[in-house]
C-alpha cells in the first residue's frame, strides 16, 4: 500500500471535524469527504483543501446530515443527505444542480449502474414492498426516487434487533454485476444488474467468529468484535477490509475513566469513557479471487482503514501527536510472484 495523499488542515474550514462517513474520487481526481460534523469537503489530488459544498440547513443547496457521496457519469457528484431525506446532484463547479426526494428509511451505501435510471441502494426503506430487503434498484430520473425492485439473499426477512445484519458494502458495477459484503458475516455475494444472485462466497475463518453486537467496542476484559468495513473490486480481485482487535487491545483502555454508577438515565460525553479507536483496532485486508473465492493474500495494517473507494483506493484515519485528525489516502496493488 502506497500513501498518495493526506487530507485535513490543522484548523479552519478544511479541518476534519468528525469520524469519516464517506469518501469518493471525482473525474478530476478530487477527493470528496463526508464526516460527522462537517459540510461536504473537497480536496485536490495532492490533498490541498479546495472548498466546502453548500451550507447547513434544510433549504436548497443545504445539508443537515450528509452520509454518502457517489461519483456520477461525467463530472457531477451525488450527495445523499439523511437529515433532509434527499439526494443532491453537485456540478463540477461545486454548485448544487438538482435535488431528488428519497424514500423513508436509512441509507448505508449507494452505487451507480446507469445514471439516473439504475442505482443500487443498501438501505432500510419503509413500505410494504421494500421493508426487510437490504438491496434496492432505484430510478432517480424524476423529482422523487422510485424503488424499482427490492431484493437480497435474506428473503426479505429482518428480525427485531438485527438490522445490522442487512448492512452491506457494495462495489462499483463491472461487466453487469456488483458485489455486496456483509458487515457482520464473512460473506460476499455477486448480483446481476437486474438483482439476480450470481455467486455467493462465505468464509468461516476462526478469527472472525460470531457476533452479537457489531457496534460494540468491547470492554476492558472483552475485545471488540471483528467486522467488515469495506469492499473493492480492483483489477478482477476483491479487496475486503476488516476491523480486528489490536494485539495489545487491552492497553487501549489504560487511562480511560470508568463510567460512574447511576440508577438514572443520563448523557455521557462522547469519547470520554471509550478508548481511542486507533489504539483499540487495526485493519486486516484480504484479497480474494473474484471467480472462486479463494484467498490470494492478506495483511494486517496498523492504520485504521475506514473506507474502500474507487478501485484500489483506501482511506485511513490518523491522529497526530496533538490529537489533530486527518485522512490518509492509500493505493494498493497485489504483487504476484
Amino acid at each position: 500500500m502506497q500513501q498518495v495523499a493526506r487530507l485535513g488542515e490543522a484548523d479552519g474550514p478544511g479541518a476534519i471535524g468528525g469520524a469519516l462517513r464517506s469518501i469518493a474520487l471525482d473525474s478530476r481526481n478530487r477527493y470528496w469527504v463526508l464526516t460527522e460534523n462537517d459540510l461536504p469537503l473537497v480536496f485536490d489530488s495532492a490533498g490541498n483543501f479546495i472548498a466546502e459544498v453548500g451550507s447547513q440547513g434544510i433549504g436548497p443547496a443545504e445539508f443537515r446530515y450528509p452520509v454518502k457521496v457517489v461519483r456520477l457519469a461525467g463530472d457531477s457528484m451525488l450527495i445523499i443527505d439523511a437529515g433532509t431525506r434527499r439526494a443532491t446532484v453537485v456540478s463540477p463547479s461545486l454548485l448544487p444542480a438538482r435535488t431528488i426526494s428519497l424514500p423513508n428509511g436509512q441509507v448505508w451505501d449507494v452505487v451507480v449502474e446507469v445514471w439516473p435510471k439504475r442505482l443500487v441502494f443498501n438501505a432500510l426503506f419503509q413500505g410494504a414492498a421494500a421493508a426487510g430487503w437490504p438491496l434496492h434498484l432505484v430510478d432517480m430520473s424524476g423529482a422523487t426516487a422510485q424503488i424499482v425492485k427490492s431484493f437480497g439473499a435474506n428473503h426479505g426477512e429482518m428480525r427485531l434487533g438485527q438490522s445490522a445484519s442487512l448492512f452491506q458494502y457494495l462495489t462499483h458495477p463491472r461487466e453487469g454485476r456488483f458485489w455486496a459484503g456483509s458487515m457482520v458475516r464473512y460473506e460476499i455475494q455477486g448480483w446481476s444488474s437486474s438483482g439476480t444472485l450470481i455467486k455467493s462466497v462465505e468464509r468461516t475463518p476462526e478469527w472472525f467468529g460470531s457476533q452479537v453486537n457489531p457496534y460494540s467496542i468491547g470492554n476492558r476484559n472483552t475485545p471488540p468484535p471483528p467486522k467488515m468495513r469495506g469492499i473493492s473490486d480492483a483489477d478482477g480481485d476483491l479487496w475486503i477490509v476488516f476491523h480486528v482487535p489490536q494485539i495489545n487491545w487491552r492497553e487501549a483502555w489504560v487511562g480511560v475513566p470508568t463510567l460512574p454508577p447511576s440508577s438514572a438515565p443520563r448523557e455521557v460525553p462522547s469519547g470520554r469513557y471509550s478508548p481511542s479507536p486507533t489504539k483499540l483496532l487495526r485493519t486486516r485486508i484480504d484479497v480474494l479471487d473474484i471467480e472462486n473465492g479463494t484467498l490470494l493474500s492478506s495483511a494486517f495494517i496498523d492504520r485504521l482503514v475506514m473506507n474502500a473507494f474507487a478501485d484500489g483506493y483506501f482511506a485511513a484515519w490518523h491522529e497526530d501527536a496533538n490529537g489533530v485528525p486527518a485522512i490518509l489516502i492509500y493505493r494498493a496493488r497485489l504483487t504476484r510472484s
